[in-house]
């Protein structure tokens, strides 16, 4: 991969990193979409809103390695702690005949499925996360054609299973200020299925990674998919602009030593108790409702998951409750803080858990303040009209606003002040006829390659 730090060409669309939120997660979506896309991109100031901290991190070379070997594609300035970057899908292909899958591993198990195997390296503990939230995008909607079955089956149409992914990231479960593994398997995934009818994506081999500020261990973890089928498009379900259901179950994942599990598990009952379950939303077009299913304090048993940390300050809390309609709240928190002893320091994570996932729950919003901004791609992607807004008094985070923003920059969708868009109907395996033709406007001398699909034989 080229390291130059000097961007030369003007020709891709050009993202400001200091916009908005103006972190990571501009370039997280400025990747995802210009990988699947193949719209080449060049990025100036990045993460610039961080400061001195500002730049390209371990986490992000990573996801650009990945993709740049997926999609052939010239990079220019992939360098820690670098400003400026240019990705350009397909370009390095121009001059090699390769496909998105050259470099993963194939293994044919017994029953004739094919299984794709590839490792995302990270040296550090960088966010896990983070990571497969630049690369997903992707190798969901990237074509992996079946090859004609083998099988004695006279129906010469008939096609073996598609492939599933095993993708292993090294890095982070759980880290300060990042999604943690258990949000995705508990959350995130659920909530994809849910909205976006994706396939279901399990979380296998997890080996614990940490990195808060008093401790660092480098872990890994294995997520095992099936992308979409060529020319399929992921209709959104529009469950978030409907009045919340009821709450119907709350399920609590912890982390801490074994000693201080009767501790977090009392006082998450407690709490959960005392939590008033709002259900109250708003529906399109309407003024505030009541809802029926408003609940003071949780009847029913909380569902725990508690695994050992071994370390008093290895402590983590994640709290979802899911509604009668499929959607999923959950928050959390990696505790950093200082506490006379480890019983004060557990009864301080829940409580601050406790209060922000009841600031959810009042609100009557579908999906949780950090859920919003994780699912605009899939929004913007999705055919329909979706919107990406929580329930009264929720504003839109900066996050959020950010990731419409690159959205709309990239595949010209349009976002109103309240989330809404039209999702652009993006199919696997073909680029977006506006973008093919803006892009050419932009630069009628270069042809970017189109995406073909994998045949597996």
């Amino acid at each position: 991969m080229p390291d130059a730090t000097t961007i030369t060409t003007a020709t891709p669309i050009c993202l400001d990193g200091s916009t908005l939120e103006g972190g990571g997660q501009l370039l997280r979506v400025a990747l995802a979409l210009s990988a699947l896309t193949r719209i080449p991109i060049r990025l100036t100031s990045i993460r610039a809103n961080r400061g001195g901290l500002g730049g390209v991190k371990g986490q992000h070379l990573a996801a650009i390695a990945a993709l740049a070997e997926w999609t052939g594609a010239e990079v220019q300035g992939a360098v820690k702690g670098g400003r400026e970057l240019l990705f350009w899908p397909g370009r390095r292909w121009e001059r090699e005949a390769k496909n998105p899958y050259d470099g993963f591993k194939r293994r044919v198990l017994d029953d004739g499925h094919t299984i794709l195997e590839y490792t995302i390296h990270q040296n550090t503990p960088g966010s896990i996360a983070l990571v497969l939230q630049a690369v997903l995008p992707f190798l969901l909607f990237t074509p992996v054609s079946a090859s004609p079955s083998s099988s004695s089956s006279t129906d010469p149409t008939a096609t073996t299973p598609i492939p599933t992914f095993h993708l292993t990231i090294t890095g982070g479960t759980n880290v300060s200020s990042s999604p943690s593994t258990d949000y995705l398997a508990h959350v995130l995934f659920p909530t994809l299925s849910f909205l976006f009818n994706l396939p279901t994506i399990r979380i296998t081999h997890v080996r614990r990674g940490w990195s808060t500020s008093s401790s660092a261990q480098l872990g890994s973890a294995t997520f095992e998919f099936a992308p979409l089928p060529a020319g399929a498009t992921a209709p959104p379900r529009e469950r978030d602009i409907v009045p919340r259901g009821g709450i119907v179950s709350v399920t609590a994942v912890g982390l801490a030593p074994r000693d201080a599990w009767m501790v977090l598990k009392d006082e998450v009952e407690r709490g959960v108790r005392r939590m008033r379950f709002d259900g109250a939303g708003r529906g399109e077009g309407e003024e505030e409702v009541a809802d029926a299913h408003a609940q003071e304090g949780w009847p029913g048993e909380v569902e725990f998951v508690l695994e050992d940390s071994g370390e008093p300050k290895r402590l983590y809390l994640l709290l979802v409750a899911r509604t009668a309609d499929g959607s999923r709240l959950g928050r959390d928190s990696l505790y950093g803080g200082r506490a006379r002893d480890l019983s004060s320091a557990v009864r301080d994570m829940v409580g601050g858990v406790l209060e922000k996932l009841g600031r959810e729950l009042a609100s009557g919003a579908c999906l949780d303040e950090h859920m919003l901004d994780q699912v605009v791609v899939f929004r913007g992607l999705a055919r329909g009209k979706a919107r990406v807004g929580g329930g009264r008094d929720t504003a839109l985070s900066r996050h959020a606003r950010t990731a419409m923003w690159v959205v709309g920059e990239i595949i010209d969708v349009e976002w109103d002040e309240e989330g809404v868009c039209e999702g652009a109907g993006f199919e696997v395996g073909e680029r977006n006829e506006n973008e093919k033709d803006r892009n050419k406007e932009k630069d009628t001398s270069v042809e970017l390659p189109e995406m073909e699909s994998l045949s597996l034989v």
